[in-house]
């Protein structure tokens, strides 16, 4: 997807100077992440490790653009958010079946087995599948339970709902199995907030149903597990059969086996030592990709050849705080705080939109202040987490050009 995000980026830059069209750097929002942009080059140039926070900085640049491409050049095809959501459903579809292949039997579909112990990672290559799935399926879940929620006939109201409550299972399920807590965590802060954006008594029976049926199927989820490793536990001890064996062991490895991937003590030591690189450069922070450099946590897996075994602090907020001080931290409030303007100021209009719901709840989640989770300067997330805020641009620029 980076790759297809940077050509996007880079289209859209030629177009605009080929057609000599600029308005798009007008809006707000985009002049101030160009402002973001310009102060994360300029920061490297005073850093000890240069050359790589000049590059992470430099590049980081085409996600910006990429979101204003999406906004706006993608709002001359009609019909477009329709095209993206059925297209989603199927990657997403296949993502969750994938994942749940390699959760029961070891394996996913073309046999990759996940090396992070119980963190499984489906299709990819690090165990990142639950948290893609937690920021890619919500904003559809959210349409689907929008349309039941508005529809006054009854039977409009069950059939958008249990294809809500379908593919709200499928996913949440897969996220459980991938083993990723602060993704099944941000899913249910996302449901809550759903559930309360536009209270009323009908959505609370409705979200109430639809948690209660998600939490039992965890549950049941978990003893459906249990009762197969026990079958096949037994099964395996009285047969002879080698194939069966290795698939008990790889399933067993999956289950108990514990992944070096988070530090021995949680995020805690990793927090504490962003405050510290923060108050360290408060106000300009240590620089793009320089946390690794400086930070002084290590968890014994690579001993004492570096200072850090982290890429970064494993908060948003911190990570920014950290590297850019409060500098960075004060334009990316202003970011958000547009976004928030636009929809409080028009909120009559926006509020009927499952999909606007759906991706103001995952951005929430997203830079929910004390939550853990990935680093939103990682090119292995960065994408998808700029691809939805510029279909959220996308949908509000629409919105105000039908009102």
């Amino acid at each position: 997807m980076d790759i297809t995000v940077s050509l996007a980026a880079v289209f859209f830059i030629v177009q605009s100077l080929y057609l000599r069209k600029w308005d798009w750097v007008r809006q707000k929002w985009v002049v101030v992440l160009l402002v973001l942009w310009a102060y994360m080059v300029a920061r490297s140039f005073f850093v000890e490790d240069i050359l790589t926070s000049l590059k992470v900085s430099f590049l980081y640049g085409r996600y910006f653009i990429f979101a204003a491409f999406f906004s706006t050049a993608c709002s001359q095809s009609s019909n477009l958010s329709n095209k993206i959501k059925l297209v989603l459903k199927g990657v997403i579809l296949f993502i969750c079946v994938d994942t749940l292949a390699q959760y029961f039997f070891g394996a996913n579909l073309f046999g990759h087995v996940s090396k992070f112990g119980h963190r499984l990672t489906g299709l990819f290559s690090r165990p990142l599948v639950g948290v893609y799935l937690s920021w890619l399926s919500f904003p559809i879940i959210s349409d689907f339970f929008q349309r039941a929620c508005v529809s006054k006939d009854y039977k409009k109201t069950v059939y958008p709902f249990l294809k809500c409550l379908g593919f709200a299972l499928v996913t949440f399920l897969t996220i459980y199995a991938s083993g990723e807590r602060t993704a099944f965590l941000g899913a249910l802060l996302c449901y809550g907030l759903m559930i309360l954006f536009n209270f009323s008594v009908k959505r609370l029976v409705l979200g109430g149903v639809l948690v209660g049926v998600l939490l039992s199927s965890v549950a049941a989820f978990i003893i459906l597990n249990g009762l197969i490793q026990k079958k096949q536990s037994i099964q395996a001890t009285s047969s002879d059969t080698p194939s069966l064996q290795v698939k008990t062991d790889v399933q067993q490895r999956l289950i108990s086996s514990k992944s070096s991937y988070h530090c021995k003590g949680g995020y805690g030591e990793l927090f504490a030592d962003a405050l510290r690189l923060a108050r360290s450069n408060i106000i300009f922070g240590i620089g793009m990709d320089q946390f690794k450099n400086q930070c002084l946590v290590n968890d014994g897996v690579i001993g004492n050849e570096k200072k850090c075994t982290y890429r970064h602090p494993h908060n948003a907020w911190l990570n920014i705080f950290a590297e850019l001080g409060l500098v960075g931290v004060s334009l990316f409030c202003a970011f958000f705080f547009m976004i928030a303007r636009q929809l409080r100021s028009k909120w009559h209009k926006y509020k009927s939109n499952g999909l606007i719901i759906g991706f103001a709840c995952v951005l929430a989640y997203r830079f929910f202040p004390i939550a853990g989770g990935m680093s939103i300067f990682l090119s292995n997330n960065a994408p998808i987490l700029w691809f939805l805020i510029g279909w959220l641009m996308l949908l509000l620029n629409e919105s105000h050009k039908k009102h």
